[in-house]
């Protein structure tokens, strides 16, 4: 995923939850699978994203908002989802970076 020269870490963060998000969608329409009955449990270490996803911190940066309404409203389309921080550490004990 290329993110540009003006990309916020944050922002990364959040559209690589979005592109994630977006893929799992894509997924359940390729199975034919109605993503009202898929449950989801979401791990990242954006404390920033995680907090303001959950509606436990606020979000007053105009390029983050709009990040923040796209990825509520792609969870709206699921059944159920979790979305819990971990630290850092998890995250390159899991992916290797």
């Amino acid at each position: 995923m290329t993110f540009g020269d003006q990309v916020t870490n944050n922002e990364a963060e959040y559209d690589t939850l979005i592109a994630a998000l977006e893929a799992v969608r894509d997924r359940l329409v390729e199975e034919g699978i109605d993503s009202g009955l898929a449950s989801l449990s979401i791990r990242g270490d954006s404390l920033l994203v995680c907090n303001q996803v959950r509606g436990e911190w606020k979000c007053k940066e105009p390029r983050l908002q709009s990040r923040l309404k796209k990825v509520k409203a792609l969870l709206s389309i699921f059944g159920c989802a979790d979305l819990g921080h971990h630290p850092r550490k998890k995250s390159v004990e899991i992916l290797g970076h």
